[in-house]
């Protein structure tokens, strides 16, 4: 069944630290070894950056943003870190679930991965704990380009989304 779906550019500061949710969890990716398989070490990538968020762990973060890094705001690399690091001391605790809609490998080692993403103050466990506590959804779409044995987030886009998106 396919939904229509309304882009709205998302403004609030939820909109951004989904955004930055997505990017910091690439940030313990540096520390661990890459599996061989592609999309297993895209998945895993996705996994740390997750994880680096809820520790917010900004160091770990910057090290996996590609230098050349831009979003459909209007976002380089020193804003969306300028940006996570005011979330990060406004906020004492974030937490994020993502759900992997779809991953994509291009043949030059490149991957695309679309992601739903909700992101809140508190745990989330679950589908029923983001309708629970009415946490915002974001659709992402990050590029992930290869660096060495790593992955960096070299592109994103994002939009609001709504629950029913992660439950199609």
């Amino acid at each position: 069944m396919h939904h229509a779906h309304r882009v709205v550019r998302p403004t609030g500061p939820l909109a951004r630290l989904a955004l930055l949710a997505c990017l910091g969890l690439l940030g313990l990716a540096a520390c661990r070894r890459s599996p061989p398989d592609p999309k297993a070490r895209a998945r895993q990538t996705i996994a740390q950056l997750e994880a680096a968020v809820e520790a917010q762990d900004l160091g770990a973060i910057k090290a996996l943003i590609a230098p050349g890094y831009h979003d459909n705001h209007s976002n380089d690399r020193a804003g969306a870190l300028r940006y996570l690091q005011l979330r990060f001391l406004k906020r004492q605790a974030i937490h994020a679930f993502v759900r992997e809609a779809d991953l994509h490998l291009r043949s030059d080692g490149v991957a695309e991965a679309d992601l739903l993403v909700a992101v809140a103050s508190t745990a989330l466990p679950d589908v029923a704990a983001i309708e629970r506590l009415n946490a915002a959804v974001y659709r992402m779409t990050l590029t992930l380009t290869p660096d060495g044995d790593a992955l960096q987030v070299s592109a994103a886009t994002w939009h609001r989304a709504g629950l029913g998106d992660l439950l199609d």
